[in-house]
């Protein structure tokens, strides 16, 4: 399921049965706090990241994205995106 797209963040919902992960990347110019992250983080909520780098992606603003990947159980995905 894919959460939000747009030419400097990317996240997707990966269903793995007992869990729902969570991968985000994302331009060094997106925020947290920015009005484009928000719904990334409605399903984020107070998680944390299981895993995260940087990478180079010629692409991106800066030259780099960050890559991030959350451990979300099934039901707060539900209310989140819901």
């Amino acid at each position: 399921m894919l959460v939000c797209v747009n030419n400097r963040l990317y996240a997707s919902l990966f269903d793995l049965g007992r869990e729902t992960q969570l991968m985000v990347y994302r331009s060094p110019v997106v925020k947290d706090r920015h009005d484009i992250y928000r719904p990334v983080a409605v399903v984020v909520g107070e998680a944390q990241p299981i895993a995260e780098i940087v990478v180079e992606d010629e692409w991106m603003f800066f030259g780099k994205a960050t890559l991030s990947v959350y451990r979300l159980p099934n039901d707060t995905v539900m209310q989140g995106v819901a």
